[in-house]
């Protein structure tokens, strides 16, 4: 059966037959000098002079290594800004509302407000270039494998054909 028996009670089994004669025992009154790191007052469990140290160099060598990582992650966004297509990252800043020449240049010549108008125009382009595709698909190739003019579809398109 264990520690407690059929009526409920915890205590020691002293004679085994789980009646009113056992002695109970409360969690309480149970003491260890183990417990005496936890049970100390607060304000004795403060940081030493050599820990406050330590948590300061600690805290400085992670922010040491947050720039060095947030400096690596700026050095890939450069090499895969600088691997686009030229004539795509002037559409982007012409589309952004920025001058179009900024996308001639590396990276760096954005500054964070104008990276996010870039980033938030792509994302609005990315959801209207697919129709944009599929409409641009098929039309009528004339005779000398040239495109026909649109005539009816309301787009004043110069060709050499009209």
């Amino acid at each position: 059966m264990g520690a407690r028996d059929l009526d409920g009670d915890i205590g020691d089994f002293d004679s085994g037959d789980y009646d009113h004669t056992e002695v109970v025992r409360r969690v309480s009154d149970v003491w260890h000098p183990s417990f005496m790191a936890a049970s100390a007052p607060v304000t004795a469990c403060g940081p030493t002079a050599t820990g406050r140290a330590l948590a300061k160099e600690a805290l400085a060598a992670a922010k040491r290594l947050e720039a060095r990582q947030l400096a690596d992650a700026e050095a890939v966004r450069a090499a895969y800004w600088n691997r686009l297509p030229q004539r795509m990252r002037m559409m982007a800043c012409h589309m952004a509302g920025i001058d179009a020449k900024k996308g001639k240049g590396p990276l760096l010549a954005l500054d964070a407000a104008e990276r996010a108008r870039v980033h938030a125009e792509i994302g609005h382009m990315l959801r209207f270039l697919p129709d944009m595709q599929r409409c641009c698909t098929g039309g009528r190739v004339n005779d000398h494998g040239e495109m026909a003019a649109h005539r009816f579809d309301g787009i004043a398109a110069k060709t050499t054909l009209q």
